[in-house]
């Protein structure tokens, strides 16, 4: 997410020194005097419409010569003897769309402009968004998961690990009538080599166990006839099979492993036991009960291992987002098991510090994604945990940037001007559809001042489609398809001639095709 966001803060700045040159009054006008100047009256920049279909656009076209076409989004409309237009546009799906009037002179000179507007029912920023991470795992992943299990079973300092559970095995009680009871603490548990096999069945996952060269060293405290006292033992086993079945359940939004049934047999067990005794051996009986404190240490090594697996965490986390506090909330709602594979969903909620007041996301439907992990794992997220996570990163007013052009080397920029300050009129907006995801900046004001005075500033707005695909080494890959950006040079509010010229505008356009590529391939790469 970082990289993402220094990519975004990054593509600001390459954009707007690609808008500067040494000269500070070119000869050739970016705007084309002669094309039709296009002026859209309604709707405004960066207009939220609430839950509608359509958008009636209206404006006004302005130029000496004829129209040979007027288009809104493609489709032909018909101007009014003044050069007014009204249209109206429909919003296929919610979510941010862009809207472009293009006209063309019998001359063949184009003026457009474009706006960016939101449509659909809007959630709060506190939303938990359901389902809105869908996990699966194959049965080839959970051999992986074992293997991790048997290493961290081989590797692990178990003493230390163990220590803070002791007495792992407590029978009697110290002022009982007949002042008998032993207590058993684990001093180490060594294990020379470990093989976990997990399998997926309908019902969880079949655990099947064999640690080999297990030495168990003990201390024992006790009291026979009312007569305490203390002894080492030890347990040295050549081999410990264990089996059993997790299941997997979900409270209070997390993961709830349980091993149920475990069974556990010993081959070469042996227990060195001396001056132990004889109603304390009878009474640890720990031929027997050795074994559950072993299949007890799989378990809860197991676990955690086993719910990194399959959602990644649950729970609260919090990281830093450009200098802004991100916390992440992640609940697992419905796990399912078949005998190739596990499938897990989850609720989200993704929160910028400092969002309070933001008026919430526009909520994508959704539909639940067809998974096939198939040798590994695959994840999907839904459209709306991502756009919250924008909305709320706007709200807190992460997409305002200010860069201050005097302290530091910005080349020809900043001889023309004195700082660059952006400002997103609406979040950052993604949208999944069946060809893969859809990305669109809406409305990014970028205005360049001398001092107090607006000498330059431009309006972006950019889409693009991103899918996936295999290389030829059978990594995944994130492609894009050719990105549109449209840019507007804006005239309201700026003080005096505007700067750029056309050599500079096509410069500016080229590098916010390639910006707008990296800030969306990142952005969806997280």
């Amino acid at each position: 997410m970082r990289a993402t966001t220094f990519a975004f803060f990054a593509a600001l700045v390459g954009i707007a020194a690609s808008a500067a040159c040494d000269e500070p009054y070119p000869s050739d006008p970016a705007i084309d005097p002669e094309a039709p100047v296009v002026r859209i009256e309604s709707p405004a920049r960066g207009a939220y419409l609430g839950d509608v279909t359509s958008v009636t656009v209206t404006g006004k076209v302005i130029d000496a010569s004829p129209l040979r076409e007027l288009l809104v989004n493609g489709v032909a409309i018909a101007a009014g003897p003044e050069g007014d237009f009204t249209a109206t546009v429909p919003l296929p799906a919610t979510g941010t769309e862009l809207i472009t009037v293009e006209a063309v002179d019998r001359d063949g000179n184009v003026g457009r402009q474009t706006r960016a507007v939101a449509a659909g029912p809007r959630a709060p920023l506190s939303t938990r968004v359901r389902d809105s991470v869908t996990a699966a795992i194959s049965d080839t992943a959970f051999e992986a998961v074992g293997n991790l299990v048997a290493q961290t079973l081989a590797d692990k300092d178990l003493g230390a690990w163990i220590a803070p559970h002791n007495p792992v095995i407590s029978k009697g009680a110290p002022d009982g009538p007949d002042c008998l009871f032993g207590n058993v603490a684990i001093g180490a548990l060594d294990i020379s080599a470990a093989s976990i096999s997990l399998l997926p069945t309908v019902t969880g996952l079949t655990l099947t166990a064999e640690l080999t060269g297990v030495r168990v060293p003990m201390h024992l405290d006790y009291a026979a006839l009312c007569i305490d006292g203390s002894s080492e033992a030890l347990m040295t086993a050549t081999k410990v099979r264990i089996s059993g079945r997790f299941t997997f359940g979900i409270r209070g939004g997390q993961f709830d492993i349980k091993l149920l049934a475990p069974q556990v047999r010993f081959e070469g067990f042996a227990l060195a036991l001396d001056g132990l005794p004889g109603q304390v051996v009878t009474l640890l009986d720990l031929g027997n009960t050795l074994g559950p404190v072993l299949s007890w240490a799989v378990e809860q090594l197991a676990a955690p291992i086993l719910g990194d697996a399959l959602a990644g965490f649950d729970g609260t986390t919090t990281t830093e987002l450009l200098g802004k506090t991100l916390d992440v909330v992640v609940a697992p709602t419905e796990i399912s098991f078949s005998p190739v594979d596990a499938k897990v969903r989850l609720d989200s909620a993704f929160r910028v510090h400092g969002d309070e007041g933001g008026p919430g996301f526009v909520m994508v439907p959704n539909s639940r994604p067809s998974m096939d992990a198939t040798g590994g794992m695959q994840l999907a997220v839904s459209d709306d945990a991502v756009n919250q996570l924008l909305a709320s990163f706007w709200a807190a007013r992460g997409m305002d940037l200010a860069i201050d052009l005097t302290t530091g080397d910005y080349g020809g920029l900043g001889k023309l001007y004195d700082r660059v300050e952006t400002q997103g009129l609406l979040p950052l907006s993604v949208r999944a559809d069946g060809a893969g995801l859809a990305i669109v900046i809406p409305d990014l004001l970028v205005s360049f001042k001398e001092g107090d005075l607006l000498a330059t500033q431009i309006a972006i707005n950019g889409s693009l489609s991103i899918g996936v695909e295999r290389g030829g080494d059978g990594a995944l890959r994130l492609v894009s398809s050719a990105p549109k950006v449209f840019v507007d040079i804006l005239r309201e509010g700026v003080d005096g001639a505007n700067p750029l010229a056309s050599s500079q505008f096509e410069a500016l356009t080229s590098f916010a095709l390639g910006r707008l590529t990296q800030v969306a391939t990142g952005l969806v790469g997280l």
